[in-house]
């Protein structure tokens, strides 16, 4: 900084020019204005460089209390410079005294002229000279002096702190600012004189986060943390863990969180002014190896400078990309967390999800991400489902995706499928057959896939075997009529309750017998008497009795017989006296 530096020179050059007013003529400056009035000049002290005191805070002694500045620079005090002599004796050129003096002088005049621009003149108008006005009034003492009569915290300051700490925050907003808004209002309960323990913050983060309802798996872990251990550093890491999880795998609305399947594909291109647009974003204007004639290596896309608007059809000099790395064997199943995406505008693979003829590509697909950020795929495969078409299956592998892999319902259906959706199941179809199923996550909400269902072998037919005539003349006589070859099967089978038979077929486990559906078995089911007695769980009581019977003739009177002795009494015939 020289002489020549100006106030108005170092108001330019701070972070913050324009200090924010502070009150108005008819709201007054409360402790939260002053707050921030006191925060953004601090910054411009800081930033204004000086050797004075510990010489490592700049000129904030001008603006903070003497005690403050000494456990900031523990104990160095801060010494103001004197005005040197108007003729002193020095070297030539030993100006720095001045120098240091009048950047001093200036930074005060700054710092002075801000605030008075940023308050009210009412509301610092004691501090003033009839008719010199603020010229020996200093920044600090404008400071003090508002802190004095305004910067008390009254009850209603505390209760919109506590709402300012409880306001709800929503992704894609950064998880920062809710960090920020968690520390801020402690940092203002801190100034009241009161003191809150900082896991009633942690606390209170995290009710805001679990009304997302983005975070179910991370806030179940966290309730399952020792309260020892629920304090606010710890909930800032676990939450912002969270997040970039959910950053990368979030695919699926929840709680009003739409833009997270909403995924948009790029192709890689670049432009270059000799040959136009380049699938390869490594030839630009600037790094073409064969330019035309007046080639200028600064011309873009949005700035062509008169270049070529041809589309240039670039062959890789290899299929396999230089930096590509090798790619693991491909593993035989789906993974628990292959996500059925409505949203995915394909299928985006990470490395651990079946698939089969795997290759590199060059240039590969970028995908942008719900955070704004990019990934790029590796290769290019197909999904491990025969069933499927071959353009049903198409899908790209991304290394990036080390959460979750993506599975297209928007690809899926456009070849014919027919997906499925209920609160808890999903189910992926191909002309009535189905193919994939899944469930819901009951912590992310989301759908995700099993395995490929495997179609059941064709039903073969029963066929006696030559040797046996016995056994062919037999089946022949019972499979006249459909209602008979239904019962014949049944008594093979041992003769299983209808219901248990209905739901092995629907299983596929009776794939071996002839061709019957349970639709069949229920319009003609079997009358089998096997069936019913082999399921008798009970017996008719009282019909045999170890007891001796007592027969009463017709001269006995019912009334004379004593039951307690004789409970068990066969009546032949009574007739009244």
């Amino acid at each position: 900084m020289t002489t020549k530096s100006t106030p108005k020179d170092l108001i330019d050059s701070f972070p913050h020019s324009k200090l924010t007013p502070i009150a108005t003529a008819t709201t007054e400056p409360d402790y939260l204005s002053l707050h921030q009035l006191q925060y953004e000049i601090n910054d411009n002290a800081e930033t204004l460089s000086s050797t004075l005191g510990d010489g490592q805070h700049g000129h904030l002694f001008l603006v903070i209390s003497e005690t403050e500045y000494l456990e900031m620079t523990d104990g160095i005090p801060c010494i103001p410079p004197v005005q040197p002599p108007f003729d002193p004796v020095h070297a030539a050129n030993a100006t720095a005294p001045q120098i240091l003096f009048d950047l001093y002088h200036n930074a005060i005049k700054a710092f002075r002229n801000q605030l008075l621009e940023a308050i009210p003149i009412e509301y610092i108008e004691s501090l003033g000279h009839p008719t010199r006005g603020f010229n020996k009034v200093s920044p600090l003492e404008i400071l003090s002096h508002l802190w004095e009569t305004f910067g008390k915290i009254q009850a209603s300051d505390l209760i919109a702190n506590d709402e300012h700490m409880k306001a709800a925050w929503h992704p894609p907003t950064p998880i920062q600012q809710l960090f920020q808004q968690l520390e801020k209002g402690n940092q203002f309960i801190i100034a009241s004189g009161q003191v809150m323990d900082e896991r009633i913050i942690a606390r209170i983060g995290y009710q805001i986060i679990e009304k997302t309802g983005l975070f179910d798996l991370a806030s179940r872990n966290w309730r399952y943390k020792d309260e020892a251990d629920k304090t606010l550093a710890n909930f800032k890491k676990h939450f912002q863990k969270a997040n970039k999880d959910l950053a990368l795998t979030a695919t699926s609305s929840s709680a009003g969180y739409h833009t997270a399947n909403q995924s948009t594909v790029t192709k890689g291109k670049s432009y270059c002014w000799t040959h136009g647009i380049v699938h390869n974003t490594k030839h630009t204007s600037a790094t073409c190896e064969k330019q035309a004639p007046g080639h200028k290596t600064g011309a873009t896309l949005h700035n062509k400078q008169g270049g070529s608007t041809k589309t240039y059809q670039y062959t890789p000099p290899s299929s396999v990309a230089p930096n590509t790395p090798p790619l693991a064997s491909s593993p035989p199943f789906f993974p628990p967390d292959a996500i059925a995406d409505t949203g995915c505008t394909g299928h985006f693979l990470s490395t651990n999800i079946a698939h089969i003829h795997c290759q590199p590509t060059v240039p590969g697909i970028n995908v942008v991400l719900p955070d704004g950020r990019t990934i790029t795929s590796s290769h290019i495969t197909e999904l491990n489902i025969p069933s499927l078409p071959p353009a049903a299956r198409t899908a790209h592998i991304f290394p990036g995706l080390s959460n979750g892999s993506l599975i297209s319902i928007g690809q899926l259906c456009d070849h014919g499928c027919t997906a499925t959706f209920t609160s808890d199941t999903v189910r992926i179809a191909l002309n009535n057959t189905v193919v994939l199923r899944g469930g819901r996550s009951p912590y992310t909400r989301l759908w995700t896939l099993d395995s490929p269902v495997t179609p059941n072998p064709p039903a073969t037919e029963l066929h006696a075997p030559v040797h046996d005539k016995n056994f062919a003349n037999h089946l022949g006589d019972h499979s006249g009529t459909l209602a008979d070859r239904i019962a014949f099967v049944h008594a093979s089978l041992f003769s299983p309750q209808l219901s248990t038979w209905c739901k092995a077929i629907d299983k596929g486990r009776l794939t071996t017998f002839p061709d019957i559906t349970s639709a069949q078995v229920k319009r003609h089911p079997p009358q089998s008497v096997p069936m019913v007695k082999g399921h008798l769980d009970q017996q008719r009581s009282n019909l045999r009795s170890t007891k001796p019977k007592v027969t009463l003739s017709a001269s006995v009177d019912p009334d004379d017989i004593n039951f307690d002795t004789n409970p068990v009494v066969q009546v032949s015939r009574y007739t009244p006296r």
